[in-house]
């Protein structure tokens, strides 16, 4: 019996220290839980603090903290002073007076001289405008044309024969071949003569068209037969 209350009285004392414990861990969770929020603002000021501190450092590495040199300002100087004028611009007299201390101590100045500067006249000069001539009406040039060349009469056209004699009648001359579509067969062949479509055996100006070679027409008139070439007739050696 008296184990069994031992057990019993076990059971109860580690129940009681279990409701003891409840209280002290909901007490922790509530310590824990309101640290929480404490905590949490600490990051966001530490990063401003930190990018203050580099902005700053940054700025004095740039010499933003160094103060500006000053420079001695030195009086200028009045006497014997000279000053350049500009084009155009009138020089202004210049009062000079020097001040002498006296040697007996006193601070009260004399005045030794007094100077006055008359003013420099400055010589204008004249600018020359050029003379302005007249405009002289220019009479319009007829267009030149290249002197006429005479031609040689007495001489043969550039014509070839074949049989016969040659002619140089003044007929002849006014014959002209511009243009010769030759095909094998004769009759197919077809000649230009003075801008008259032709064919073999036809007659154009008086003249029979006896045969119509590639280069050249050979016509027949009065008795005599004379080629023509291609472009080349009313030519003269």
């Amino acid at each position: 019996m008296s184990s069994i209350l031992k057990a019993l009285k076990k059971v109860e004392e580690e129940k009681a220290a279990q409701r003891n414990a409840m209280p002290l861990a909901s007490d922790v969770a509530r310590n824990r839980r309101s640290r929480k929020p404490a905590s949490f603002w600490k990051i966001p000021a530490a990063l401003v603090v930190v990018a203050v501190t580099a902005i700053l450092s940054t700025f004095a590495a740039m010499g933003g903290f160094t103060t500006a040199k000053t420079r001695p300002t030195t009086p200028p100087d009045v006497n014997g002073a000279v000053t350049s004028l500009g084009k155009g611009a009138t020089p202004v007299a210049v009062q000079v007076q020097s001040v002498q201390f006296p040697s007996d101590g006193t601070n009260e100045p004399a005045v030794v001289q007094k100077q006055q500067s008359a003013p420099v006249p400055i010589p204008k000069q004249r600018v020359k405008q050029p003379a302005v001539k007249p405009a002289v009406p220019t009479s319009a040039k007829p267009p030149a044309f290249a002197p006429a060349v005479a031609v040689r009469r007495g001489t043969g056209p550039f014509l070839r024969t074949t049989s016969g004699s040659v002619s140089v009648e003044e007929n002849h001359l006014d014959f002209k071949v511009s243009g010769i579509g030759w095909q094998k067969e004769g009759s197919s062949r077809l000649a230009v003569v003075n801008g008259v479509a032709v064919t073999q055996g036809a007659m154009v100006d008086g003249a029979k068209v006896v045969e119509i070679l590639p280069d050249r027409v050979r016509l027949s008139q009065g008795g005599s037969i004379f080629e023509i070439l291609l472009g080349k007739i009313n030519q003269y050696r």
